[in-house]
């Protein structure tokens, strides 16, 4: 008998055996297939989620967070006090990737009052804008403080736009435009808030609106006693119980090593912003960090830091409410609010 008819013999005998061993394997191929497939997918969605972080749009000082700015001056100030706002098409954060084509935005600038919560009227509050502006107007320059003024607000003015674009050089990616904003003495310690929006055109629709309020007023921390910080809200016409992300304010004078502390349970600083004043990275676990302040710097010894509500139980917290025993918890006041952030 040939070895090839003892082989087909054999087979015919243990045929079932056989067929379950082939299948066995192919199944395992298969397997081992789809878990490689299964795997290569979820690193295409972790890449495509962390590319999706990226914010192409953004500024120095302009936000989706409607930021509340001020530069203190001494109370003898009789000059301009200017702001350096900066807008770029690439996240300050991560600057590797860039807008892939020039961004047309609108440049808005409006005044303010009722601690920047409400838009002035030149006819209906003329007497008021008249008292604190008189002849004075409100310019905001491209590019250079000595050039012509693109927008100008005065006490007939109150809200002014122009088209703008943001385009990289040829040959290059990256593209930043800087604008300056001129309060005068005038509106120091007024009510006269000056907000800054840029709003990108329709065809955009990826990227959206950035502002912030500015003002100007006069310097009320003791700067014997170094640095501080406090709430920067408009205590007086608002509860905690509307915000979901409170404005604090750091201001001092002279270089200091401090321990910046937050009620974790409670507040969440903004990984973006300490990241880009303090050079810290947050995990989000954190209740604490060391900062250096230092004695001459480039933003008149004030940093500007949003805290958020971390979660529900938080929210309730500061809402007020009624546990399981019944017991009513009164809604947290500003004064217990500003309580849980410290500088020490």
């Amino acid at each position: 008998m040939t070895r090839i008819n003892k082989i087909w013999r054999l087979f015919k005998k243990h045929w079932i055996t056989v067929w379950v061993i082939v299948a066995a394997v192919s199944l395992c191929g298969i397997f081992a297939y789809a878990k490689f497939a299964d795997n290569k997918n979820f690193t295409k969605r972790v890449i495509a989620a962390d590319t999706g972080n990226k914010t192409l749009f953004t500024s120095n000082y302009l936000t989706e967070s409607h930021y509340k700015n001020f530069k203190t001056v001494p109370k003898s100030t009789s000059g301009s006090t200017f702001f350096e706002i900066t807008v770029y098409n690439y996240d300050r954060n991560n600057p590797s990737t860039f807008y892939p084509t020039e961004i047309n935005f609108s440049l808005n600038a409006s005044l303010y009052k009722s601690s920047g919560t409400q838009l002035y009227n030149a006819t209906n509050d003329a007497t008021a804008l008249n008292a604190i502006l008189g002849s004075d107007v409100i310019n905001i320059y491209k590019g250079s403080k000595t050039s012509t003024p693109i927008i100008v607000l005065d006490k007939d003015t109150v809200s002014a736009s122009e088209s703008q674009a943001l385009a990289p050089e040829e040959g290059e990616k990256s593209a930043s435009t800087t604008y300056y904003i001129e309060m005068p003495a005038s509106v120091i310690d007024k009510d006269v808030y000056v907000k800054l929006e840029a709003d990108p055109t329709a065809n955009h629709s990826d990227i959206y609106a950035i502002d912030a309020y500015f003002y100007v007023k006069t310097n009320s921390v003791d700067l014997s006693t170094g640095w501080n910080v406090d709430l920067n809200e408009n205590t007086s016409v608002t509860t905690p119980a509307e915000y979901d992300g409170f404005n604090f304010v750091i201001t001092g004078n002279g270089s200091a090593t401090k321990t910046l502390s937050w009620d974790n349970t409670l507040l969440s600083p903004n990984k973006q912003q300490i990241a880009q004043l303090f050079g810290i990275t947050l995990s989000g676990s954190e209740s604490s960090i060391s900062i250096s302040l230092p004695s001459a710097t480039d933003n008149s010894g004030q940093y500007n830091i949003q805290f958020y509500v971390v979660d529900e139980n938080a929210r309730k917290r500061i809402d007020g409410y009624t546990d399981n025993e019944n017991t009513v918890h009164a809604p947290m006041t500003w004064g217990q609010l500003e309580a849980t952030v410290t500088l020490n």
